[in-house]
């Protein structure tokens, strides 16, 4: 299980020298599953001693007089509600806010709610190191999202009770959470919560939908057809037939290519939409990386494909995880910058609904208007056009694009 940050996952737009973030890097903001414990432990003072040193802690207790079973059973009993279970269900996960706060957070929940759902972790030792109670009940996925070098036990994990009706969860879910604060919980998909959750929930989140949604899409091994296991905190999965096969299944994450392409000569870029894209939003072309296929030669390709223009110099400028990629895979974006060689557009309509070239005012004003239509939701006018929000790389790559000016 070592090495399964959460902040790994690394949801980090950098645009040139400039930190423009789909949330900010792990420099300026790290994962809610590595601080959570190490906050809520802080905040609990003493207790924090006794949790952090153990038996010196019982010892030094001890010389004082203090009763050593009762802390002892205090710290168990404390360490049994520590948040540090995130549910998920059909590809979403558990949030809600606090009085007075906009931006909605994992609604983090103690081990006990997996005994009050009536379920233990596929992995017995992830269930143990949880504090879950051990066989007898129905096993649901969970993909533990901290590294046990960041925080003591227990571990935080994000659990898949997709198995369970929805509304018997939220209502356990509430039933053991009165009194904590914690407003609006619910069940939000990853998509929304990019521009409704705080940077930290985000990286847990996004991490989550991207492992347990992959999990759920390896149930068989593809070598022999025996069912598969979680292994290694959910990192991996092998065949369960034993040493007849063997076989190890490893996370995927599929390659995309994005590229603002522009003409130098004219100061334009191109831009495009598909038929499922809201009224008014364009975006930068992109398409998957085939396999043995350099980016370079992805960018040249699916830029003549859609939209018939040649394409000479390609800059790579970032890259951004999407863990809620087309067909339920993750994905990585890898952002270009392209220099296109021709101006004549012939679009593939079977893929695009409209290909444009934009002027350097034109992109300014779709890039500002993608504040209030694409992050704030609204619905636009008739006839305006807007680039996607700053949750998504293409946002980016407009900007660096109209900086280069």
């Amino acid at each position: 299980m070592r090495g399964q940050r959460a902040h790994a996952l690394g949801l980090v737009l950098l645009a040139g020298s400039m930190a423009t973030a789909f949330v900010p890097p792990a420099r300026l903001a790290v994962s809610r599953a590595t601080n959570v414990l190490a906050g809520a432990r802080k905040a609990r003072g003493f207790v924090y001693d006794v949790l952090k040193g153990k038996v010196g802690a019982r010892l030094a207790l001890a010389a004082t007089g203090a009763d050593v079973v009762a802390v002892a059973q205090q710290e168990s009993d404390w360490q049994s509600a520590l948040p540090s279970i995130m549910l998920c269900h059909s590809g979403r996960q558990l949030v809600g806010s606090f009085p007075d706060t906009e931006p909605l957070g994992v609604a983090w929940q103690g081990p006990r709610i997996l005994d009050a759902l009536g379920v233990s972790l596929e992995e017995q030792e992830v269930d143990a190191a949880v504090g879950g109670s051990g066989e007898g009940k129905p096993l649901v996925p969970a993909v533990v999202l901290s590294d046990p070098a960041d925080v003591e036990d227990p571990i935080c994990v994000a659990v898949d009770v997709s198995s369970l009706d929805e509304g018997f969860v939220l209502s356990e879910v509430l039933r053991a959470s009165g009194g904590s604060g914690l407003e609006d919980v619910q069940f939000l998909d990853t998509r929304s919560l990019m521009v409704r959750a705080d940077p930290a929930s985000l990286l847990d989140c996004g991490r989550a939908r991207a492992m347990l949604g992959w999990h759920a899409s390896n149930k068989f091994c593809g070598k022999c057809g025996t069912p598969t296991v979680s292994i290694e905190g959910g990192a991996k999965r092998k065949c369960s037939a034993g040493e007849s096969c063997g076989a190890r299944v490893y996370p995927r994450t599929d390659p995309v290519a994005i590229m603002l392409v522009y003409d130098a000569k004219t100061d334009r870029c191109l831009l495009g939409r598909s038929r499922r894209f809201r009224s008014g939003m364009y975006t930068c072309l992109s398409g998957f990386v085939e396999p043995a296929e350099p980016l370079e030669m992805a960018v040249r390709r699916e830029v003549f494909e859609e939209a018939g223009i040649e394409v000479g110099a390609v800059e790579f400028v970032a890259s951004q995880p999407w863990p809620v990629g087309r067909g339920g895979t993750c994905e990585l974006m890898l952002g270009c910058l392209a220099e296109a060689l021709s101006t004549e557009i012939n679009v593939d309509q079977s893929e695009m609904e409209d290909v444009r070239w934009f002027t350097r005012e034109e992109a300014e004003q779709a890039h500002k208007l993608s504040v209030e239509y694409a992050n704030g939701g609204g619905q636009p006018p008739e006839g305006l056009l807007w680039v996607p929000g700053s949750y998504a790389i293409a946002h980016h790559l407009v900007a660096q694009w109209l900086r280069r000016a």
